[in-house]
C-alpha cells in the first residue's frame, strides 16, 4: 500500500491536534451511497444552488471555469479527499476535510491560474460532499501545502475569501482555510510535534519518523541541521491550533517538569483555592502520585517535579462561561513558554 508522508502528517494533525475521534485517509464516496435529502434543509437543492453560484461567481470575476460542464452527480462521484476527520464537540459533530499537496519544488498544478482554479474546485466540492454525504452544514475545509509560490498565493488568497463569502450564504457554519508555507509550519507541523510526545501508535509514520530523529539530537545524522527542532518559545499561531487539554498535557507539563514553577508554587498548585484562582480549575492542579485522589480527574502519565512524581489535572474546558484556556495561556506566557499575540505579530 502506498504511504504518502504528508497524508500521514495530516492524519496525526486531525487525531491529536484537532482531536478527531474518527479519521480516514483517501476518502471517496461509494457508488452505493444516496445523497442526503432533508425536508427542512432540502440538501440537493442547496447543493445545486451553491454549485451554480460558485460557477457563476468565479467565471465572471476571475475567468475561472471551475466545473466546466460537470453536473452535480458527476462532480460528487469524482470526489477524493486526502483526509476526513470527525470530532465530537459540545455543539455536536464537526467534520474536517483536508487536501494536502507536498512537492519539494512547490505545487505542480500548472500555471498559477490553473492551480488556483483546481484548488477552488476541490474546496467547493468538499463543501458539497459535506452536505450531500454527511447531511451537515457545519465543518472546516482545508487546503494545506508546505510550499506554494507567491504567484499562486497572491491569486488564491482573494479566492479563499470569496469561497467563505459563498459558504456564509449557503452553508453557515462551514468555512475554508488555506495553510501554506509558514502557516503550514506554525499551524500543522509544530502542533503535531508538540502533541506527539505521548503518541505510541506505530501506524503514524510521520510522528514515528520525528520521534526517531529526536532520539539522536546530538548525533551525526545526515542533514541534521534541517531536522525539526522544537522552539523554546511556542508561537501564538501554533497555540491557537491546540485545544486547551492538549496545551495543558504538553506545554504545561513541560513547563512544570522544567522547573518553571518554584517549590512554593508547586505546593500551592496542590490546593483547590489556588488552582481555581490561577487556572479556573475545580480541582487541584497537581496531586502527589503516592496519595489517594480521583483518578478520573487526572492524566494517567505522571510528571516529575523537583524529584517527586505528581499527576496533572485533566479537567480543562473551553466553552462560553467556562473558558479555562484564557487562564492557562496567561500562566504560560508569564513563565516564558509561549508568545503573546503582540510578539507573534512583531515576528511576522
Amino acid at each position: 500500500m502506498k504511504i504518502e508522508m504528508a497524508e500521514s502528517l495530516i492524519y496525526s494533525w486531525l487525531r491529536h491536534v484537532k482531536e478527531c475521534e474518527v479519521v480516514q485517509l483517501n476518502w471517496s464516496p461509494s457508488p452505493h451511497w444516496s445523497l442526503e435529502y432533508n425536508d427542512d434543509l432540502r440538501n440537493i437543492s442547496l447543493m445545486t444552488q451553491l454549485m451554480d453560484a460558485a460557477s457563476k461567481h468565479f467565471l465572471e470575476l476571475y475567468g475561472y471555469d471551475i466545473f466546466k460542464k460537470s453536473k452535480l452527480p458527476q462532480l460528487l462521484a469524482q470526489a477524493e479527499i486526502d483526509a476526513v476527520g470527525i470530532s465530537q464537540t459540545n455543539c455536536g459533530f464537526k467534520v474536517y476535510m483536508v487536501d494536502v499537496a507536498f512537492r519539494r519544488a512547490g505545487l505542480n498544478y500548472g500555471e498559477p491560474k490553473k492551480a488556483v482554479a483546481a484548488i477552488v474546485k476541490k474546496m467547493i466540492r468538499s463543501a458539497l460532499c459535506l452536505v450531500g454525504y454527511f447531511g451537515m452544514i457545519s465543518g472546516e475545509i482545508v487546503f494545506a501545502s508546505p510550499k506554494v509560490t507567491d504567484s499562486v498565493v497572491s491569486k488564491l488568497a482573494p479566492c479563499i475569501a470569496d469561497v467563505n463569502m459563498l459558504l456564509t450564504q449557503f452553508l453557515p457554519g462551514t468555512s475554508v482555510r488555506l495553510l501554506v508555507n509558514g502557516d503550514f509550519n506554525d499551524s500543522v507541523i509544530t502542533p503535531v510535534f508538540i502533541a506527539s510526545e505521548s503518541v505510541a501508535d506505530m501506524s503514524e509514520l510521520f510522528v514515528r519518523s520525528y520521534q526517531l530523529i529526536q532520539m539522536f539530537p546530538d548525533g551525526n545524522l545526515p542533514q541534521q541541521r534541517s531536522a525539526p527542532v522544537k522552539k523554546d518559545l511556542v508561537s501564538a499561531t501554533t497555540v491557537r491550533e491546540l485545544k486547551v487539554g492538549a496545551i495543558a498535557n504538553t506545554l504545561l507539563r513541560q513547563a512544570l517538569e522544567e522547573g518553571r514553577a518554584n517549590a512554593e508554587e508547586i505546593v500551592l498548585m496542590q490546593e483547590r483555592t489556588y488552582s481555581k484562582d490561577t487556572f479556573n480549575l475545580r480541582f487541584p492542579l497537581l496531586v502527589p502520585a503516592d496519595t489517594q485522589f480521583e483518578t478520573n480527574r487526572y492524566y494517567v502519565a505522571p510528571l516529575r517535579i523537583h524529584g517527586k512524581d505528581y499527576h496533572l489535572c485533566s479537567q480543562w474546558y473551553e466553552v462560553p462561561g467556562d473558558d479555562d484556556r484564557v487562564w492557562l495561556l496567561k500562566w504560560l506566557k508569564n513563565v516564558g513558554m509561549i508568545e503573546s499575540e503582540s510578539e507573534s505579530l512583531q515576528v511576522r
